[in-house]
C-alpha cells in the first residue's frame, strides 16, 4: 500500500531523475539554457512539493541554492526576491 513515506521517497527520486533529464538535454528551439534550467528546477520543486519529499520550507530555498551553483542567477538577484516586502507581508 502506499504510505507518505513510500510516495516522499518515489518524489524525491522522480524530482532528482526529472531534473537531471533537464540538465542532459538541449533546451527546445526558440528556448535558452537559462530558461530551460529555470523550468528544470520549477519542475524539481513542483514534485517535492506535491510529494512532501522535502519540507515545505526547505523547498522553497532550493532556487537559492540552485540558480547560483548552475550558474543562472546571481545570489544577490536570487536573494532579494526573498526579501521583497510583499513576501515579508505574507510572512507576518
Amino acid at each position: 500500500m502506499f504510505t507518505k513515506d513510500k510516495i516522499s521517497i518515489a518524489g524525491l527520486i522522480i524530482g532528482f531523475v526529472i531534473f537531471s533529464l533537464f540538465l542532459i538535454a538541449k533546451p527546445p528551439e526558440g528556448l535558452n539554457k537559462v530558461a530551460w534550467l529555470t523550468a528544470g528546477v520549477a519542475i524539481l520543486m513542483t514534485i517535492w512539493w506535491t510529494t512532501e519529499a522535502l519540507p515545505i520550507y526547505a523547498t522553497g530555498l532550493i532556487p537559492l541554492v540552485l540558480f547560483p551553483l548552475l550558474g543562472l542567477f546571481d545570489i544577490k538577484a536570487v536573494s532579494s526576491s526573498y526579501a521583497h516586502p510583499l513576501v515579508l507581508l505574507f510572512l507576518g
